[in-house]
């Protein structure tokens, strides 16, 4: 990897953003020896922690950058979110309901006015018919959702050079051993392809903004983290370490192609990974006895297999290689369709107060309440719910493991309190943040009795707030650069370079020197 200038005070005339997603800055200081451009880049780049919407929900992150806003504002916490009109998770890949959350990714306006913008795979971007710019959308991304593109005939092109969406699709199911070491080899080969379409569309577009994302450490990050718990997948110690060395060496190739001299490179991480020490297993059956011991008095004591539908039993059942067959062959629509019904197939909303929200792994609660769920008990101003808010919280602080007596929820935030906005009603209610160190199997309380439930889930590594950025290149060091210290200062720090792009430009087009250039710049440079 060639670094070339650093610490340039100029205006870079190009700006790079790439996203490693879900890469932990511990974990690469921990094997600085296999890993030495991304060590590197930690090191020369001066990289610095940064504040992340991950500690609300880890998958709000992309929606935060993108949009340069709090989830309050933009209203995403994950990509198949709960619709309370509906009363169904959606995917917010759709046109429909999506769409009228009216989030702009930060740099279209100035994509409009001239920018040549080229992006690939940036998280949070929702399918839209006016995109200014190159763009191209969920090609080779960590979430399923429909691929798009801007020109259209540049997704097509994409496929035929490498491959129709290589990381391929993700169940969280355990995994064999098997399926682990060819999950493993899918990320090495995802990733070598995800560098060659980087520097492809680096070379065959004119740039001057270039954000990407490299998703294969998340997935490896999930499936792959070395872990002896009966719930992970079988994956050897070093499978995921195996990722990051090929990431690694793909980042170096893209970095090559880079005249850092006069280009400002932007490395970042909006979370982080670690051993996964989730209890979202217990939420649905914590939830459902506390409402019943609520609404009706009825106190459940004794320890009870999963409550689940015909749906949810087949989906359990299904050995992992059937359930990813499966899903392919169904096609996005069946499986959003088959989730659903697994998840809510049960549902009876007259008797419920409060239910979980499936997302990341977090422990997140929504109320059921009028005027904003289509089917709501509570009215939000009665006392009668005040009562059960304050009362579901009392009953959840009491939970203890049942193997150490130790708490299992460590502290309980209300969400809109902490995230206000024009979107916040379509966030959950409460964050229920994990008291134990690793994923424990049985709890008890006097309220709800004895639970014994398993994480299920196959992720021997889950999520955390754990997030950074590195500059290199010319800029590094300048005010803007320094000044980042959240995601969303990060998207600032973008449109601080675009605001001084369009003044340097006019300044040069008063002296007579070229102009602001043209909108929607998808010209095509001959190679």
């Amino acid at each position: 990897m060639k670094c070339g200038e650093m610490g340039s005070r100029r205006l870079p005339r190009r700006l790079m953003m790439l996203g490693i997603d879900s890469m932990s800055r511990s974990f690469v200081e921990r094997n600085s020896n296999r890993l030495p451009v991304l060590s590197r880049i930690l090191t020369e780049g001066k990289a610095k922690d940064i504040q992340s919407s991950a500690e609300f929900a880890s998958a709000s992150v992309w929606y935060t950058f993108v949009s340069g806003k709090d989830p309050g504002h933009h209203g995403h916490y994950f990509p198949f979110q709960f619709n309370p009109a509906k009363m169904r998770y959606h995917n917010m890949q759709g046109r429909g309901w999506a769409k009228g959350f009216n989030i702009e990714p930060f740099w279209y306006p100035y994509a409009r006015r001239g920018l040549q913008s080229l992006v690939l795979d940036a998280g949070g971007v929702n399918p839209a018919s006016d995109i200014p710019g190159v763009e191209v959308t969920n090609w080779n991304y960590q979430s399923t959702g429909k691929a798009f593109s801007s020109p259209p005939e540049l997704l097509p092109q994409l496929r035929k050079r490498f491959g129709r969406r290589p990381i391929g699709p993700e169940i969280p199911v355990r995994k064999s051993a098997r399926h682990s070491r060819q999950l493993r080899d899918a990320m090495i080969e995802s990733v070598r392809r995800k560098a060659d379409a980087i520097i492809w569309l680096s070379q065959k577009y004119d740039w001057e903004f270039f954000l990407t994302g490299i998703y294969e450490i998340h997935r490896a990050g999930h499936n792959l983290w070395p872990s002896e718990r009966d719930f992970a997948s079988l994956a050897e110690d070093d499978d995921m370490l195996d990722v990051h060395i090929a990431a690694d060496e793909q980042i170096g190739r893209i970095i090559d192609t880079l005249d850092l001299s006069d280009t400002q490179l932007a490395v970042f991480s909006l979370s982080g990974m670690e051993a996964n020490a989730g209890q979202e297993h217990f939420v649905d059956e914590i939830l459902r006895r506390l409402n019943l011991l609520f609404l009706e008095g009825k106190r459940v004591t004794e320890t009870a297999v999963p409550h689940r539908n015909l749906l949810s039993r087949l989906r359990a059942s299904l050995p992992p290689e059937l359930q990813y067959a499966t899903a392919a062959f169904l096609g996005e629509d069946i499986q959003d369709w088959v989730v659903n019904r697994a998840l809510l197939g049960n549902m009876d909303w007259s008797k419920t107060p409060s239910f979980y929200i499936h997302a990341g792994g977090e422990g997140l609660v929504r109320y059921n309440l009028k005027g904003r769920e289509r089917d709501g008990l509570f009215d939000p101003d009665s006392p009668e719910f005040k009562r059960y808010e304050s009362w579901l919280k009392e009953r959840l602080s009491e939970i203890r493991v049942s193997a150490t007596g130790e708490p299992l929820i460590a502290k309980i935030d209300d969400v809109h309190g902490n995230n206000p906005g024009q979107n916040s009603q379509f966030l959950p209610d409460l964050r229920i943040h994990w008291a134990p160190s690793e994923s424990v199997d049985t709890i008890e309380s006097e309220a709800i009795g004895t639970i014994y439930r398993r994480l299920g889930t196959g992720r021997g590594g889950n999520h955390n707030g754990e997030s950074f950025t590195a500059f290199l290149g010319a800029g590094a060091d300048n005010q803007s650069a320094k000044a980042v210290a959240s995601i969303t200062d990060l998207s600032a720090h973008a449109v601080h370079w675009f605001e001084q792009k369009e003044m340097e430009r006019a300044a040069l087009s008063e002296r007579g020197i070229g102009g602001l250039g043209k909108p929607l710049p998808n010209q095509q440079t001959q190679h």
